[in-house]
């Protein structure tokens, strides 16, 4: 599958990385931190990162109401007891320090990074934000005016819309059925009382983890959350979780958005995955990475060879409760047909062809080098221990990740293909129909095409 022309990729390389230890306050709170300086090979970088993570997000949303949990992330933000939302700009400024804060399907995050001399500082402002978010009201409707112009951008690129709509199609009526970022119909109900209910409901130390390091002692880390966060308590009676319906089973069909303004037709082939802490993870992983990428065989196939699009992928979703494959291209309208089929015989060729060494061995070294990329800082390393806190995943697998993607063999992608990535797909496109939608047919029995206009993602 892979080029001839392409010289070998040379053998992985580990990042040494720092021991993490955890403890919990009083409070519920988990608290993992690592230390640069244990690595007398490392160079002295005076940084320190930090990320308080609560497990409830978009999943937890209210069936009627998804967006909540984005909503509250962008709104924590924006404006304290202590601080409003330009003196929080001003003061992080200040010291050249960073705030952020992300929301996903199964957490919530708020971060904080700065140089070590004035990481106290930034730290103090992150518990601000954490525990004394306000929710003004003009800084709610400037956040969801806000909101409602991104949808309505996502919704105009193809693209975007087909990852909408494969999202629902996967998810059905369970907590990944939505978008995190809601729909315009959500959004225009959200009240400023349902956002301050939600981080009421969320941001609870027995839900967090707050995960420290860089050039920072981990006694010191220690402390240094005690100080901020030991005292942090909740009310006693929580909300409880609605108890999650589950993610529909795979299903052959063509759902297509007839999108006529759209300059190319998007394609997604899409099926349900399995959950982060799967056994089949690793094998999943590699799997997933055949297909990614310039040498990966949807990009050799799709515009290597046949000059379909100017790139194609795949990606494993991996989450709490179940997953998702997503393939996807863009390409012009007449030849859409075309690139459905490259894209389905790619996927099942996992089956009849699997790699040989060479072209597991070239996947495999880019996986890795992805990795360790991604953990050779603080705030990198920081979101992995994330990732492995957020799943029940020990945190000493970090150190056994790369030999775990290393014995992976053919056979392993084989069947992982086999059983979670070719049967049943869901083919989804987003696009001019009209010269192409009578061919649909080839591909599944069950066959929609919507007009853009009519669509209702809350109720495809």
């Amino acid at each position: 599958m892979i080029a001839s022309g392409m010289p070998q990729a040379g053998p992985p390389r580990n990042v040494p990385l720092p021991h993490s230890r955890e403890i919990r306050l009083a409070s519920g709170l988990r608290v993992i931190a690592f230390s640069r300086g244990e690595l007398r090979q490392s160079l002295h970088i005076p940084l320190i990162s930090s990320v308080l993570m609560v497990d409830r997000g978009a999943a937890n949303d209210p069936v009627k109401l998804p967006g909540v949990a984005a909503m509250t992330s962008t709104l924590m933000r924006q404006g304290t007891a202590r601080h409003s939302a330009l003196e929080l700009d001003l003061a992080i400024d200040a010291i050249g320090a960073r705030l952020d804060r992300s929301a996903g399907y199964d957490a919530n995050s708020a971060g904080a990074g700065s140089t070590t001399a004035v990481f106290p500082q930034a730290f103090a402002l992150l518990t601000e934000t954490v525990r004394e978010p306000t929710f003004l009201h003009d800084e709610f409707e400037r956040a969801r005016t806000r909101s409602l112009s991104d949808l309505r951008l996502a919704y105009s690129s193809p693209s975007s819309l087909a990852r909408l709509a494969a999202g629902r199609l996967i998810g059905g009526d369970s907590p990944y059925g939505h978008p995190v970022a809601g729909t315009p119909r959500s959004l225009e109900a959200l009240t400023r009382d349902d956002i301050a209910a939600f981080h009421q409901h969320a941001f609870r130390p027995e839900h967090g983890t707050l995960l420290l390091g860089g050039d920072i002692s981990i006694d010191d880390a220690f402390a240094l959350a005690e100080k901020m966060f030991g005292d942090w308590h909740t009310d006693r009676h929580p909300l409880r979780d609605l108890a999650a319906v589950p993610q529909p089973p795979a299903k052959r069909r063509v759902v297509a958005i007839d999108k006529p303004d759209a300059g190319r037709t998007a394609v997604i082939v899409t099926r349900p995955g399995l959950p982060r802490n799967h056994p089949a993870y690793y094998a999943g992983a590699v799997t997933s990475a055949m297909f990614s990428g310039y040498s990966g065989r949807l990009n050799q196939e799709v515009r290597v060879k046949r000059g379909l699009s100017y790139g194609a992928g795949a990606s494993m979703i991996w989450r709490r409760e179940s997953g998702q494959f997503v393939a996807s291209t863009l390409v012009d309208h007449k030849r859409a047909i075309e690139a459905v089929r490259v894209v389905l015989d790619t996927i099942e060729s996992l089956a009849s062809n699997p790699p040989d060494e060479r072209e597991l061995g070239t996947r495999k070294a880019s996986m890795l080098g992805g990795w360790n990329r991604s953990i050779e800082t603080s705030e990198g390393l920081i979101g992995a221990l994330a990732e492995f806190a957020l799943y029940g995943i020990p945190l000493d697998e970090l150190e056994r990740y790369s030999d775990s993607i290393l014995a992976i063999d053919a056979d392993d992608v084989r069947r992982f293909a086999q059983d979670h990535v070719i049967p049943d797909p869901t083919i989804v496109l987003v696009g001019d129909t009209g010269s192409y939608a009578r061919e649909l047919g080839t591909f599944a029995d069950e066959v929609r095409v919507i007009p853009a206009a009519d669509l209702d993602l809350e109720g495809l």
